[in-house]
């Protein structure tokens, strides 16, 4: 999805659908919501007035424009009472309203800042970004029937011309971390006949390209020669060998920051098999490393000024005919 920051007002942005926030017990629209309340006649005060919306967290109306304004729907959207509105407030409402464009069919959303006021422009943006991204995720790749409807593919939020630069920051910032959050999600999710130990160094080799990291992977051999034998040893009971990857990001010349993620690419529990049931759910113990990979890219894509490792033992455990066996 591309995101953009543009400096106009909402009433006037062209798109398919304008997301707006509601504080829940407001006796007045002011701000964003007002402006658009007053060129729709009324709309948006007469569902306030009629108790079918009443601006609860996450709760969603649609409403249809009819031509008062360019977009054709307006999706509004409850953040809750103004003195509880926090970024983690404005994040979930991001992701509530986004879902709903995309069960409307929307290509393109036009978003405003809240007008609460208690959440900086910056932080603002960059909690809208992130609820976005993260509220739009689905697994699909190993799926063989289309989905109902598309993501939408743009996401448009409007800025005071005052705020632009700083909404600009905050979005970037945001679609760096959204996009390291769903590049985890992404691994854990994948099968891991798939995202084998090797499977899980090429994925830290392509971010760490994407994103302007060093890596570094290596074999089994220079696992024995670094004498790591317990790694080792786990492994040994897998048709995949190993890898030791190490990723840096050196944003500072300070002393490292350093990660370290597990990277158990698929755990059955080898000689000691784990039991059948919730076996599937073992390819999630590379959750950690994960982690780590999402966290180097959100960190180099902000450009942040710190020096960052990120370190990943990346094996199986297996029960073929040579897995270790268990020691007292």
């Amino acid at each position: 999805m591309e995101i953009k920051t543009v400096s106009s007002s909402i009433s006037s942005v062209q798109s398919e659908a304008l997301l707006v926030n509601v504080t829940e017990g407001a006796s007045t629209l002011t701000g964003t919501a007002g402006a658009l309340d007053q060129a729709l006649n009324g709309a948006i005060r007469d569902l306030l007035q009629a108790g079918d919306f009443r601006g609860k967290p996450n709760e969603l109306a649609a409403l249809y424009t009819r031509g008062q304004v360019p977009a054709p729907r307006v999706i509004l959207v409850g953040l809750g009472k103004a003195e509880d509105v926090a970024a983690d407030r404005i994040r979930q409402a991001a992701a509530a309203g986004m879902k709903k464009a995309r069960e409307l069919g929307c290509k393109s959303v036009a978003a405003s800042l809240p007008d609460a006021g208690r959440v900086p422009a910056d932080l603002a943006a960059q909690a809208l970004t992130e609820g976005a991204l993260l509220g739009l995720y689905r697994w699909r790749v190993n799926h063989t029937d289309a989905s109902d409807r598309a993501d939408p593919e743009t996401l448009l939020i409007v800025a005071a011309p005052a705020q632009t630069s700083e909404v600009e920051a905050g979005a970037r910032a945001g679609e760096a971390i959204g996009k390291g959050v769903n590049r985890a999600r992404d691994l854990v999710n994948q099968a891991p006949n798939v995202l084998t130990p090797a499977g899980l160094a090429a994925a830290a080799e392509e971010m760490s390209k994407e994103a302007g990291v060093k890596c570094v992977v290596h074999d089994d051999v220079w696992i024995r020669v670094q004498r790591m034998n317990a790694f080792l040893a786990v492994g040994q009971g897998s048709a995949n060998t190993p890898r030791f990857i190490e990723m840096e990001y050196k944003g500072s010349d300070a002393a490292p920051i350093v990660f370290v993620g597990k990277g158990l690419t698929f755990d059955s529990g080898g000689i000691s098999l784990k039991p059948a049931d919730g076996m599937e759910d073992m390819r999630g113990d590379m959750g950690g490393a994960a982690a780590v990979i999402g966290a180097l890219e959100a960190i180099a894509k902000m450009k942040l000024p710190v020096h960052v490792i990120g370190l990943i033992a990346a094996t199986e455990n297996m029960p073929t005919a040579r897995p270790i066996a268990p020691q007292t």
